[in-house]
C-alpha cells in the first residue's frame, strides 16, 4: 500500500517537499483492541503541523507516519475484548477515527475506542475533519457549561475550528467574543453567526475587548496564538477568569501581567484535547461524541476546504496552507483508484485517397485513383478474349451430354418396335 512517511522534523514547512515522501509499505496488522481501516479522506490540522515540526506533545521518531484524523471503512479487527465487542460490530461500517500511527496512508489502524460510527448514507468526503475540531469545540463548550458561564473569548476565531465553535455555541446560547487579525476575517466570523468580533490590529482593540468582556462578565478565554495577545485576554476578563492556551500560532510564548494573576486571581493554563479525553470515563466520552455524526451531516461541524491533493502533492500543498490557514483546509485523498489507461488517439486519415467499398464494378473504378482505373481496364481487356476462347469448349460438352440423353431414348423405341412385330406372329 501507499503511505506518507516523514523522514525528519521540519520546523520550516518548506522542508516538507523533500522530507514528506510516499513509500510502498505493508498493510498494518491490527493488534487486540484495534481496527484495520481503509482510509478514504483525511485533512491537515495545526496539530499535524506541530507534529511535523517536532514540537508536539508526542515524541517524533522518524521515519514515521503522519496525519492524526480521517474517515473510512473498517476492514477487520484484531480481537481482544473491545475488538470482539465493538470491533466486530463495526466491520464494513463507515467511521470517523483518530490514529496515532498516521492517517495519511491507504490503510491504518486505530483503537476501537477512538472511532465514531457514521451513518451508511454519509458522504465520507464531508467527514474528513471528523474529530479534532468538533471535539475541541465540544470540549470548550462543555467546560463553559460546567462552570455555568455564558460567554468566552476565542482567538484565531476565523479558522475552521473558530467558525465551528461559533455555530455550536449559538445553539447553546453561549456568546463567543471573536478575535481575528484581518478585516476579511471579521466578515467570515459574522457570516458564521458571530455578534462580537474584534480585529487585534486595530488601535482601539484593547479597550474594545475590555468593554465587551466586562459587559458579558466573561471569565473564560481560549487562545491559539500566544505572545502579547494572551496578555490582552487575561487583562480583559473579569476577576477570577482563566485563559486556556491550546496553540502557538504566533510562535511566541504567552505573556501576561503579574498583577492580574496576583490581585485579580486570574489564571493561565494549557489545554490538550488528547489529555482532556484521556481523563474521561467511557460514559463521558460517549456523551461528548454522540452528537458528532449529526453535526457532520447537518453542517454544524462543517469544514471548508481550499484544495484537494494526493499523497504526492502534499509536500507542496502544506506550505501554501500555512500561508493562509483561514482560507480553507487541505482535503487529502488517501485511497484512490489507479488512473484509467489512456484511450488510443485516432490516426489521421492517409493523404492518399482511400479506396471506397462499393457494390458494382463501375463504382469501384470511379472510387479508385486514376492510375488504378487504367490498370483495371487493361486487365478487363485481357480477360475478355479468354472468356471467348473458353466459350466454344463448353459447347462440345453440351453436345456430348445431349447425345447421352438421346441414346437411351433410341433403345427404348427399338424395343417397342420389336415387341410390336412379335405380337402378330403369335396370333398366327
Amino acid at each position: 500500500m501507499k503511505a506518507i512517511k516523514l523522514l525528519k522534523a521540519c520546523p520550516d514547512p518548506a522542508m516538507l517537499k523533500e522530507n514528506l515522501v510516499v513509500q510502498e509499505v505493508d498493510v498494518p496488522m491490527p493488534k487486540p483492541g484495534e481496527l484495520l481501516i481503509k482510509v478514504e479522506w483525511s485533512t491537515v490540522n495545526p496539530s499535524d503541523l506541530s507534529y511535523l515540526a517536532g514540537t508536539y506533545g508526542r515524541k517524533l521518531e522518524p521515519p514515521c507516519g503522519a496525519g492524526f484524523e480521517g474517515c473510512g471503512t473498517v476492514c477487520s479487527h484484531g480481537g481482544g475484548f473491545s475488538g470482539m465487542t465493538m470491533g466486530a460490530r463495526l466491520v464494513g461500517k463507515k467511521v470517523a477515527f483518530f490514529s496515532p500511527d498516521g492517517c495519511w496512508a491507504e490503510y491504518t489502524t486505530a483503537g476501537s475506542m477512538s472511532v465514531v460510527e457514521l451513518p451508511a448514507t454519509a458522504d465520507l468526503k464531508q467527514c474528513a475533519s471528523p474529530l479534532v475540531n468538533p471535539l475541541t469545540a465540544a470540549a470548550f463548550l462543555e467546560i463553559a457549561k460546567g462552570q455555568k458561564l455564558t460567554s468566552m473569548i476565542h482567538t484565531a476565531a476565523a479558522s475552521a475550528l473558530g467558525q465551528m465553535l461559533i455555530r455550536m455555541a449559538n445553539q447553546e446560547r453561549i456568546h463567543v467574543i471573536c478575535v481575528v487579525r484581518r478585516d476579511e476575517q471579521v466578515e467570515a466570523c459574522r457570516k458564521a453567526g458571530a455578534t462580537h468580533v474584534f480585529n487585534s490590529t486595530a488601535e482601539s482593540f484593547p479597550a474594545d475587548l475590555i468593554e465587551c468582556a466586562t459587559k458579558l462578565q466573561c471569565k473564560m478565554a481560549f487562545d491559539a496564538v500566544g505572545g502579547d495577545l494572551t496578555a490582552h485576554l487575561i487583562k480583559a476578563m473579569v476577576p477570577g477568569g482563566t485563559a486556556y492556551v491550546y496553540g502557538g500560532l504566533g510562535l511566541q510564548n504567552p505573556n501576561c501581567e503579574i498583577r492580574e494573576l496576583i490581585f485579580n486571581k486570574k489564571t493561565i493554563t494549557g489545554f490538550w484535547l488528547t489529555e482532556y479525553l484521556g481523563n474521561k470515563n467511557l460514559l463521558s466520552k460517549f456523551n461528548l461524541t454522540r452528537k458528532l455524526p449529526k453535526l457532520l451531516l447537518e453542517g454544524g461541524a462543517k469544514t471548508d476546504y481550499a484544495r484537494t491533493c494526493t499523497f504526492e502533492e502534499l509536500g507542496d500543498a502544506i506550505p501554501q496552507y500555512v500561508k493562509n490557514m483561514t482560507g480553507g483546509k487541505i482535503l487529502v485523498q488517501c485511497h484512490y483508484a489507479p488512473p484509467k489507461p489512456a484511450e488510443p488517439e485516432e490516426k489521421e486519415p492517409a493523404k492518399e485517397e482511400a479506396t471506397k467499398e462499393v457494390v458494382t464494378e463501375d463504382v469501384k473504378l470511379e472510387a479508385k485513383p486514376e492510375e488504378e482505373k487504367k490498370e483495371a481496364k487493361q486487365e478487363e481487356k485481357k480477360e475478355e478474349p479468354k472468356k471467348e476462347e473458353e466459350a466454344p469448349k463448353e459447347e462440345p460438352k453440351k453436345e456430348e451430354e445431349e447425345k447421352k440423353e438421346e441414346a437411351p431414348k433410341e433403345e427404348t423405341e427399338k424395343e417397342a418396335e420389336g415387341e410390336s412385330k412379335d405380337e402378330p406372329k403369335a396370333e398366327e
